[in-house]
């Protein structure tokens, strides 16, 4: 867990915004509500629910905030595990080496409806990335 890819356990001193965060991350802007993920990719105005789809080998930085209760972003395979809190911005990392499709689960106990917090990490070559963004840039 000492790869710098991996979510790290906090930010010093400031938001996932802060001037020593990495500028080179591709951010992708996630808030949990109960009981869904809205992400959003601020880059191409694309919003999309319950799917997160990122391009394979390329450093993605997740801005994380929540809309209501604690919720925790969790993707066993791409190494990504982080609270979300109102009120506070958080981070996590990652770098897909693999194309594929992966689990995302909340594994904070947020309300009755915690069991269907669920959805799926799409990684994508980077060809097929540019188009899955094209199709839905100014939607």
């Amino acid at each position: 867990m000492a790869n710098p890819y991996l979510t790290p356990s906090a930010m010093d001193g400031g938001s996932a915004a802060a001037a020593d965060a990495p500028t080179d991350d591709m951010v992708i802007e996630i808030e949990a509500d109960q009981w869904g993920w809205a992400v959003h990719y601020p880059d191409a105005d694309v919003t999309i629910r319950d799917r997160i789809v990122i391009p394979a080998d390329r450093d993605v930085r997740f801005v994380l905030t929540s809309r209501d209760v604690i919720h925790s972003i969790y993707v066993p395979s791409l190494g990504i595990k982080q609270d979300v809190i109102p009120g506070a911005e958080g981070m996590a990392r990652t770098r897909a080496t693999e194309t594929g499709e992966y689990r995302l689960y909340c594994t904070e106990l947020c309300g009755d409806g915690h069991a269907r917090m669920d959805g799926q990490v799409a990684v994508l070559n980077e060809s097929a990335y540019d188009t899955w963004v094209e199709e839905r840039a100014g939607r």
